[in-house]
């Protein structure tokens, strides 16, 4: 049975998420024991409601929580514990390349459902983040070049600066995000708006770790 290969964490969600699809639907609300016949749950897994009752059914099927309050409950990947500059400073650069073509995804999947000014607007702010990755990755290879030719003190000026440009552009992409949500919500559908929000989660967690990195690097120069 499809529900039955499911853990059991998933399980009990599945059923929650259910009950506020069918209530929202305006359906009745299947009783748990339903949710392990998939001739029940497929009909309201198939059904897409309308974009303004998507934020209340994400709520709902997040047992009340808000969004907002989910994502901060989100399980946060350990930091590294290299301090070695150039792991660092690859790891910088990979997220950056997939970060943003992560955020052109969204643009490229999504934008057809946004004004052009809203498009334009969202366009801008992916642009920005891009920006402050690649100051952010040039700092860290700095760092990392510096280190591996032995001139320690230019190695720990980098890395000071790699850890202030973490800072700003840590807190500009948090404004970003804050900016984007509410353009980007109403146009999609329930599905389409956990699955955004659990990735951009994910890639958010994976972005403090760069700064757990970089300001591990800086340390470690410092002894």
């Amino acid at each position: 049975m499809l529900i039955r290969g499911i853990g059991e964490r998933r399980w009990l969600g599945l059923i929650v998420l259910v009950g506020a699809m069918a209530a929202l639907a305006g359906l009745p609300v299947p009783p748990a024991s339903a949710a392990s016949d998939p001739l029940v749950v497929r009909p309201l897994l198939n059904r897409t409601l309308p974009t303004s009752q998507v934020p209340v059914a994400m709520a709902n099927a997040l047992g009340g929580t808000s969004p907002a309050a989910w994502a901060a409950s989100a399980p946060v990947p350990a930091v590294r514990s290299s301090t070695a500059a150039g792991d660092t400073a690859s790891a910088v650069k990979s997220f950056r390349s997939s970060m943003s073509a992560e955020l052109r995804q969204y643009l490229t999947t999504y934008g057809s459902r946004l004004a052009e000014a809203e498009r334009a607007r969202v366009d801008a702010l992916i642009a920005e983040a891009d920006a402050d990755l690649a100051r952010l990755s040039n700092l860290a290879a700095s760092t990392a070049t510096w280190e591996r030719r032995g001139n320690r003190s230019r190695a720990q000026r980098a890395a000071r600066a790699a850890v202030t440009a973490f800072d700003t552009s840590y807190a500009r992409a948090e404004a970003a995000v804050n900016e984007m949500t509410p353009i980007l919500q109403p146009h999609l559908n329930l599905f389409e708006a956990l699955d955004a929000k659990a990735a951009l989660d994910q890639r958010m967690a994976a972005y403090r770790n760069l700064g757990g990195q970089l300001r591990n690097v800086q340390a470690s120069l410092r002894n």
